[in-house]
């Protein structure tokens, strides 16, 4: 069921330019939400800066998907919770889409954006556990989608300095996100583009990520750790990286691993003049 939380609503009208369904009438400066012509699309709930509306969990359970042969289309929600369905549907092999554009479903309009998925007995696995609402069409032949594909992550986690990837881990794995996890020294002899789709540089010295070692006023501090553990990428390693997101790929860096792209930076080019 939708529910109105008065005490938070003030009745500012931003759901009503988000639903597509005419459901929602402002009174008293208190959205009122009509059951009979709301279809529990959640877009009210991700319109409201106030979080003033809640959509609630036991109307989506009692949501029968046993008999429907044709396709789920479902759309973001507020706090992320379909990610981890997404995810965890195409972990299972199954395959997601996006709509291009609005999708019509009586009379209304779930808006671009929206995941589509065929109904399937591995489908049916994964969202019976949905707490948000699914709708259904006949079939896709009409829309316009792209694909969505599971992206090839390396999460670069060096043995000195490892916290942040840790939390980084942590939040990958509760949304179901696969990845690998390289040392930083592995990137030396990397061909990049071929393996990964997005490499992800947590919050870490670049001075452990380059040559292994920490650095303090500019001076690199020796380590107590074994050697196999204190090889940073090098300089070939940063370029294998810079030549990654020259050709396309995806690079997510933060905080102190920002400074490994930092000054004049190159890419050996034989062919080039």
């Amino acid at each position: 069921m939708i529910e109105v939380l008065i005490d938070k609503c003030v009745g500012c009208g931003s759901c009503l330019s988000a639903c597509a369904y005419d459901a929602i009438k402002i009174e008293d400066q208190i959205a009122n939400i009509d059951p009979d012509k709301c279809v529990l699309c959640g877009a009210c709930v991700s319109a409201c800066p106030f979080e003033a509306i809640l959509l609630r969990k036991a109307k989506a359970e009692a949501i029968d998907k046993s008999e429907f042969n044709g396709v789920w289309v479902f759309a973001e929600q507020r706090d992320s919770i379909i990610a981890p369905v997404v995810f965890e549907l195409l972990g299972k092999g199954n395959t997601v889409e996006r709509a291009l554009e609005d999708v019509n479903i009586n009379g209304g309009s779930i808006p671009a954006g929206s995941f589509v998925v065929e109904n399937s007995n591995k489908t049916k696995e994964v969202l019976s556990k949905a707490i948000f609402p699914t709708h259904n069409i006949e079939s896709t032949s009409n829309l316009k989608l792209s694909a969505v594909k599971l992206p090839r992550i390396a999460l670069i986690d060096s043995p000195i300095q490892s916290t942040d990837a840790g939390w980084t881990r942590f939040v990958l794995d509760s949304y179901g996100v696969k990845y690998s996890i390289l040392t930083p020294a592995e990137f030396e002899n990397l061909d990049v583009k071929t393996k990964f789709d997005v490499i992800i540089l947590p919050n870490t010295s670049a001075s452990i990520l380059k040559e292994g070692k920490q650095k303090r006023n500019n001076l690199l501090i020796p380590s107590d750790y074994p050697t196999e553990y204190t090889k940073g990428m090098g300089s070939k390693g940063v370029e294998n990286i810079i030549k990654f997101i020259n050709d396309g790929g995806i690079a997510i860096s933060w905080e102190a691993s920002t400074e490994l792209f930092e000054g004049t930076l190159s890419i050996n080019q034989p062919n080039s003049k």
